[in-house]
């Protein structure tokens, strides 16, 4: 839900702004919202996660069952790279990018 709740407050800031008079120099604020499946990939220190371990038992076996879920999922640092696509992108105000 909380990522739900942060598109729609983005959105309604986005208009709000849209709304408002343009800054001096001309310049719109653009909004896109990148979605994506679950993320994986490195950690940026040393704590461990729940969804970590959850995904090593997994991987290792030690997992008691294997849960009949599917998920998609995407590394990181794919994420990171469709940000800064969506960055240099000059035609995607308003649009939705979907990463999985």
């Amino acid at each position: 839900m909380s990522k739900m709740y942060s598109e729609l407050v983005g959105a309604d800031h986005h208009r709000s702004i849209e709304l408002s008079e343009p800054e001096a120099d001309g310049y719109r604020m653009k909004m896109s919202l990148i979605n994506t499946a679950v993320l994986v990939g490195p950690p940026l220190g040393t704590r461990v996660n729940h969804g970590m371990k959850e995904m090593a038992k997994l991987i290792d076996g030690s997992m008691s069952f294997i849960p009949k879920i599917k998920y998609d999922y995407v590394d990181v640092r794919d994420a990171a790279f469709a940000h800064l696509i969506a960055l240099g992108a000059p035609d995607i105000d308003g649009e939705k990018i979907y990463v999985g």
